[in-house]
């Protein structure tokens, strides 16, 4: 048992941490997409990703998600494990008990962050082209605009619901390039180092936005023995309706098919 935060993260927690917001989870009606052409549904199997829409984690304890993100420490990705502190638990996860604790899709291709391409040959300016037809930008992304509208909604999902992120929303990154090459060329991924890979990009503090994952974290401690019962808890949800997705994403329809607008 520690103080919380521990001592050496005291100041990092004031810092970067202690008034930081927590992404909203997002909800929306995946099935209606069909009815314009755009069902993204196949790409999710294609990921093995379909239990993660089945009892999403909508439980939100704010602040054992800023303490969870102030105190992580890792040895790195290679590593494939993390340790923390939560409300003075001091926990080590290796990714394979991460992937049990939460039952998260473990299964496929095991890459937890974009640095890790070169293990798959994986060239990010090939794909951007054989996925799209177009090259990307020198910043290596690629306006979401610009793709078909079936895209856009798979990168909508990508980045909203199953690695929720607050910054780049309209630019397809090299992250999501893979896990879009891989829905479309049904190759499974295995979620739970991308959701590690998430976890070591936010611990640094430096890196812009909200916390992710908040939900996930919060079941994490809870199938820990975790008391959260003194701490305010949440259940935020942002419920978006179909045609206010189509007018995010800048998609026209016409004729029950989605297309883009000029």
């Amino acid at each position: 048992m520690f103080f919380e935060p521990i001592a050496r993260s005291h100041h990092r927690h004031a810092l970067a941490y202690a008034d930081r917001d927590i992404t909203i989870p997002v909800q929306v009606p995946l099935p209606e997409f069909v009815d314009y052409g755009l069902d993204i549904r196949g790409f999710i199997h294609n990921l093995g990703w379909d239990s993660l829409l089945i009892d999403p984690p909508t439980l939100i304890c704010p602040e054992i998600v800023r303490y969870f993100y102030s105190n992580l420490r890792s040895f790195g990705l290679h590593s494939r494990c993390f340790s923390t502190v939560m409300f003075g638990h001091l926990v080590t996860i290796p990714v394979a008990d991460l992937g049990n604790f939460l039952e998260l899709p473990t299964e496929g291709e095991s890459l937890a962050h974009a640095s890790e391409f070169w293990q798959f040959n994986f060239n990010v300016v090939d794909e951007f082209v054989q996925l799209t037809g177009l090259h990307s930008g020198p910043d290596m992304s690629l306006p979401v605009n610009l793709v078909l509208p079936q895209m856009r909604v798979l990168h909508f999902a990508i980045t909203r619901i199953f690695l929720p992120r607050s910054q780049a929303l309209d630019r397809i990154l090299p992250l999501d390039l893979w896990i879009m090459t891989h829905a479309v060329h049904g190759v499974p991924l295995d979620y739970s180092l991308l959701v590690f890979g998430t976890f070591l990009t936010y611990a640094d503090s430096s890196y812009p936005g909200s916390l992710p994952l908040g939900g996930q974290i919060t079941r994490l401690a809870i199938r820990l023995g975790i008391s959260i019962a003194p701490f305010i808890t949440e259940y935020p949800m942002f419920h978006l309706l179909t045609d206010q997705v189509l007018d995010l994403l800048e998609i026209a329809i016409e004729g029950g098919v989605g297309c883009s607008r000029k």
